[in-house]
């Protein structure tokens, strides 16, 4: 054990289980999370297609299935639906949480998922009331991805691995990777916002007349903010497969963020050309860009719910700096003993 320290070796230490698993919570986390991400999906497809105003009234909404096949307003009146039984998910997940997880950083959880829920419908009846201004509509896009990944990291804090677990990894290195891995997300995050600016805010009629200057700004920093992200998850990944390929609950969400990352760029290169070539047709956009701009802001929803995941599980299954430092005393001072 001393050896392992002098080379500044991962260490393998206990740590207690947190709380007691319930089944029907994860399940429904999980329900909630999948929910969620088809109502980013469907969040996307109506600002793709810019059938965000199709339904004039803010709060109104009335099952109808002849607007299922009605072009664009089937778009905004799914989207409504979806969101409709999202806020029963929601409510049952947390009405769950209160009940049977006695955690107070998961209940505190459940009631950010509820509040988030609550301004989530406000910012959307306030885009439609003002007719999808960026004030108001960049929130509306944004929250809803942080959404997204709360209610992923209740699947993650429910999860029997989560709960029973009862051994971390560490190694001496510094920075710590918990510590890189949220610095990656408070990258993507702001990814996430230059990327919602650069959909809502794009001033295309300024853009037809010739005028550039807004969609130029807001690319090129939703452009330098992917190569922040690069660089971050770069770090990560590369202690993630030097140090830990034994893990599966660090390896695994680093696998799926490698993978999906190049996608990403290249599904954001499509998304700006297209937008760019297809000026004209801002009020019916063809298919393909659809298509592509939609499948960029899911495959986005991917990569940033990954990146949360990794950050809270580095927080959960990799010792801290004093407990390597307390575990590598103990061995030299047994080995000087013996």
């Amino acid at each position: 054990m001393s050896q392992f320290s002098e080379n500044k070796a991962p260490l393998i230490e206990t740590t207690p289980a947190v709380g007691t698993y319930h089944r029907a919570i994860n399940v429904m986390a999980k329900m909630t999370a999948v929910w969620a991400f088809l109502v980013i999906c469907l969040g996307g497809l109506t600002k793709s297609k810019e059938a965000g105003l199709t339904i004039a009234e803010p709060i109104y909404y009335k099952f109808n299935w002849e607007w299922f096949f009605v072009e664009n307003l089937n778009a905004e009146y799914t989207h409504r639906t979806f969101v409709a039984i999202l806020s029963g998910l929601t409510l049952l997940t947390a009405g769950l949480v209160f009940w049977k997880d006695k955690r107070r950083s998961v209940n505190r959880l459940a009631g950010g998922m509820l509040l988030g829920l609550l301004a989530q419908a406000v910012l959307g009846a306030m885009t439609v009331a003002y007719f999808a201004k960026a004030k108001t509509s960049i929130p509306h896009a944004a929250l809803g991805q942080v959404f997204f990944c709360m209610a992923v990291a209740m699947c993650v804090v429910t999860s029997k691995r989560w709960i029973e677990s009862g051994t971390a990894l560490r190694s001496r290195e510094n920075p710590a990777l918990s510590k890189l891995a949220l610095w990656t997300v408070i990258a993507m995050f702001v990814q996430l916002l230059l990327g919602a600016a650069l959909r809502h805010d794009d001033q295309a009629q300024a853009m037809r007349e010739g005028r550039f200057g807004i969609f130029a700004w807001h690319l090129t920093a939703h452009m330098l903010g992917a190569f922040a992200v690069v660089y971050f998850v770069s770090r990560v990944l590369f202690r993630v497969f030097r140090d830990h390929r034994s893990q599966p609950e660090i390896l695994k969400p680093a696998r799926l963020i490698m993978m999906l990352l190049g996608v990403q760029i290249l599904l954001g290169f499509g998304a700006g050309v297209l937008k760019v070539i297809t000026l004209d047709e801002a009020h019916s956009p063809p298919p393909l860009r659809v298509l592509v701009a939609t499948t960029h802001l899911a495959v986005g929803a991917l990569i940033f719910a990954a990146g949360v995941t990794l950050a809270l599980r580095t927080h959960r299954f990799i010792l801290s700096a004093p407990a390597v430092e307390e575990q590598a005393d103990r061995a030299k001072l047994a080995g000087v003993t013996a």
